[in-house]
């Protein structure tokens, strides 16, 4: 009887611990969705702003016939340099912006998460480290859009959440990425002539290298992840207007 007794109260207290465990766990996903909601109406006005800017450089790039794509990236060629930083506000057609605009805008919404000064710096860094290697690698032409930077914020989103496994914020942007945005991964492969998979391509290199680097190496670690960011903006502009 006595063990009976016994068995009764293990059983008793292992299922009161698994109720608390589900409560905790629904309580961290309530916060996390609060916190990703709230932070979605702080970004909206910067967002509103991001799209603004993206759509005045392709109204001026449609009046001058084009002429900005001289701006863009162009592989191997000192004149294609300045590209690194251009070539991000820059699309060709209006379904090249409306196409990149929607997974930009909340990839964006997502890594503002985490501070908007850090945006602005990890923002920089995935510029210029995917710019540096599509001006390394990628065919001749002219290489323009924010592809790089939408793969690139996808990578480093998507790292972020398989090596924090324990931080349901991470963990939710992960699965957020990979269920809605997984097409992201299927541009990485030559398909059309026209269309830079090699701005995919080594955007979600970057993005995963970036990571990475500063996941194993203190130094990177520190200059990347921590305050203050080298590569930011001033707070007032970094942070969205009220």
């Amino acid at each position: 009887m006595r063990s009976l007794v016994m068995k009764s109260k293990l059983s008793y207290l292992k299922e009161k611990s698994l109720v608390s465990q589900r409560k905790s766990l629904m309580d961290n996903i309530a916060n996390a969705l609060g916190l990703i909601q709230s932070t979605i109406q702080q970004s909206l006005p910067y967002l509103l702003q991001l799209s603004l800017l993206l759509l005045f450089v392709f109204l001026m790039n449609l009046l001058t016939m084009g002429r900005l794509g001289i701006l863009g990236i162009i592989p191997r060629k000192i004149y294609g340099i300045q590209g690194i930083v251009f070539a991000p506000f820059i699309h060709a057609t209006f379904n090249h912006l409306f196409f990149n605009l929607i997974p930009l805008i909340i990839l964006s919404d997502m890594l503002m998460l985490y501070g908007f000064e850090f945006y602005w710096q990890i923002t920089w860094v995935l510029i210029m480290t995917s710019g540096v290697l599509i001006w390394l690698f990628a065919r001749p032409g002219i290489h323009v859009g924010a592809s790089s930077l939408i793969t690139a914020y996808w990578g480093f989103l998507v790292t972020n959440a398989f090596y924090s496994p324990s931080n349901i914020i991470n963990i939710a942007i992960g699965f957020i990425c990979i269920y809605y945005f997984i097409g992201i991964f299927i541009g990485i492969f030559p398909s059309q002539d026209r269309v830079s998979w090699e701005g995919h391509l080594f955007g979600l290199i970057s993005g995963i290298i970036v990571y990475l680097l500063a996941y194993y190496i203190p130094l990177m670690h520190k200059l990347l992840f921590e305050q203050p960011y080298w590569l930011s903006i001033p707070t007032w502009i970094s942070r969205p207007l009220s």
